[in-house]
């Protein structure tokens, strides 16, 4: 009688803890409000790669009669980035990519190929910038809806212990690792600290089956690629010269249109949306036919966004007469986060909250801030994503107005 108490108790035990722990979308959220509010982060990330058989770590693999080096040390990432806006991500994996943000523009180095591009810097959700960095160099493979909460566990980095949630998800795994062979059982493993909110350790492991050589049986090598963060810095000054770029002499810069691949609208039908402002009023497409119209896509943490208001504000006052209608549509934020701050900053055009109308995700809107002009023939007549001031401002005179 006496055991099986004891098995009651545990097994209660054992059902409580597991009801602690917080769902993976809910930590997701919490990580990505953090870094909105963090006022600096700087770390460096290491990537390590091993595989074994049988239990066994080894330097090639056979597949198909070849041998492929394993090689141990895959690559690493440094990220410097100052809030609003200010970001330096230095990949050094394959090719590498360098991202530098001033908060004004964003610039885009390749140094396999001496190319960069430059562009009016915005924002992701994440409040970093927003281009062709690659700040989770394992997470791009990731399926988010798969992820999991799975248990509570304390791991020590140069010298620091992390008390962490730990999360799993599946994984696609990329075919170029396949080495001819077949890939399974891809798994991601996230260890994310409680307090500080940041992921300091991240491992991909997987299996890959390949034939040593043709007509011999197939072989299972189990490989595992660990990322992890050192030298973390959180809340502290960054130098601000991490944030200047000067292209090499030999370097070439590349059109604005090989930037990456954001979503431009121009040229066709607006989607029609319809929303309610702060104030109660109903704005739609359909209720505005005939006017031009701009869609001013932002958040409260957005520093090119905040930055970029005096200048809406002008439009607003310059071609209200000639029936320009500014829309600003917040993103992502509670109402209650957007009523305050226009305690402080008294836009004299609507607010609309976006998420509750839908208006962002009609748009395909990932960065901030994103301006959406629609002529008075319902087209998208411009499409700009980040604040460069002579392109804001002459944004209305693609809708045919001022002319």
């Amino acid at each position: 009688m006496r055991s099986v108490a004891i098995a009651s108790m545990l097994l209660l035990t054992l059902t409580l803890s597991a009801q602690e722990l917080p769902d993976a979308a809910t930590i997701a959220k919490q990580v990505q409000e953090a870094a909105k509010q963090r006022k600096s982060i700087e770390y460096v990330k290491e990537l390590t790669g091993e595989v074994t058989l049988d239990g066994k770590p080894v330097s090639e693999v056979n597949a198909s009669g070849r041998r492929i080096q394993v090689q141990s040390s895959v690559g690493k990432q440094t990220v410097a980035i100052q809030n609003p806006g200010k970001a330096r991500i230095d990949l050094q994996l394959g090719g590498g990519s360098l991202l530098v943000s001033d908060g004004e523009l964003t610039w885009t180095y390749r140094p396999s190929t001496r190319t960069y591009t430059r562009i009016a810097a915005a924002q992701t959700p994440d409040g970093v910038a927003a281009n062709l960095a690659v700040l989770d160099v394992l997470g791009f493979f990731a399926d988010s809806r798969t992820a999991k909460t799975t248990r509570q566990e304390t791991i020590t980095i140069d010298g620091t212990a992390f008390d962490c949630w730990v999360l799993t998800s599946s994984v696609k795994i990329p075919t170029q690792a396949s080495m001819g062979g077949q890939l399974s059982d891809g798994v991601m493993t996230s260890w994310i600290d409680k307090k500080l909110l940041v992921e300091v350790q991240e491992e991909i492991a997987y299996t890959v089956t390949v034939p040593p050589a043709a007509g011999a049986e197939p072989v299972a090598y189990k490989s595992r690629i660990l990322q992890v963060m050192h030298g973390l810095k959180v809340d502290q000054p960054v130098a601000t010269a991490l944030f200047a770029f000067a292209p090499p002499a030999d370097a070439r810069e590349q059109p604005v249109m090989s930037a990456g691949n954001r979503v431009d609208l121009t040229g066709k039908d607006a989607p029609s949306f319809r929303g309610v402002s702060l104030d109660g009023k109903a704005y739609s497409l359909d209720g505005l036919k005939g006017k031009a119209v701009l869609l001013d896509f932002w958040a409260t943490w957005c520093g090119p966004c905040i930055r970029s208001m005096p200048t809406v504000e002008k439009l607003n006052e310059e071609y209200r007469a000639q029936g320009l209608v500014v829309l600003a549509v917040d993103v992502g934020e509670t109402r209650e986060t957007v009523e305050k701050f226009l305690k402080t900053k008294n836009l004299p055009y609507p607010v609309i909250m976006g998420d509750e109308a839908g208006i962002p995700a009609a748009y395909g809107i990932s960065a901030f801030p994103t301006f959406v002009m629609i002529g008075t023939d319902g087209k998208v007549a411009a499409h700009q994503i980040g604040f460069n001031e002579p392109a804001l401002t002459g944004i209305v005179l693609k809708a045919g107005l001022g002319k």
